[in-house]
């Protein structure tokens, strides 16, 4: 929704232009905005949790079972570090969401670093989570060559992940960062006048 838009209340009083801002339905439709975001990223954050941690449950499993379970353990080991990883950086997020004020100015500053911060998970997700996972399969396939199909299915993932990565962010996270970092700029100059 545009800034414009929402200056719904014309009034004519002395020949004069003015507008005026209808707060409530602002500050929800900036509350809903956030909300969007936060839900992209809960579900990201539980979708790479819980494939982490069913991984590396079932490789522990399997390497359990097998007669040479080094590389299986050295797997498992990686996907729970990672599922590990998960559940401390989804406190810590939520942590550093919850000192933005409840105010429009409050809310809409919290919507831009959700944005922020989940367009920095997307870039550090290829590069400490794939990027690697693609480079360990690599590595892997190198000295045994049935883990090869693995290699070329982490490699086309990375580079799939990476194009999609850029296009997502630069069709939706880009363009709603930079509107709502217009409207920032339109109420911070209404509010020092």
């Amino acid at each position: 929704m545009d800034f414009d838009e929402l200056q719904v209340i014309w009034n004519k009083q002395n020949n004069e232009k003015m507008y005026a801002i209808n707060e409530n339905v602002l500050y929800n439709h900036i509350k809903h905005k956030g909300q969007s975001v936060s839900l992209k990223l809960n579900i990201q954050e539980f979708v790479l949790m819980g494939c982490n941690l069913f991984a590396g449950i079932q490789l522990t499993v399997s390497a359990l079972k097998s007669g040479s379970p080094s590389l299986k353990l050295f797997l498992s080991a990686f996907y729970l570090a990672f599922a590990i990883y998960g559940v401390i950086r989804h406190f810590t997020r939520r942590k550093d969401e919850r000192p933005f004020d409840h105010t429009l100015l409050g809310e809409l500053d919290k919507a831009i670093w959700q944005i922020d911060y989940l367009m920095q998970q997307n870039r550090n997700l290829i590069r400490w989570y794939i990027l690697p996972l693609t480079l360990l399969f690599g590595v892997t396939s190198f000295f045994s060559p049935k883990y090869f199909m693995a290699f070329v299915v982490c490699l086309g993932a990375t580079l799939f992940a990476y194009f999609t990565s850029r296009w997502e962010n630069n069709k939706f996270h880009i363009p709603n960062k930079q509107s709502l970092e217009t409207l920032r700029n339109k109420l911070t100059t209404q509010e020092n006048h």
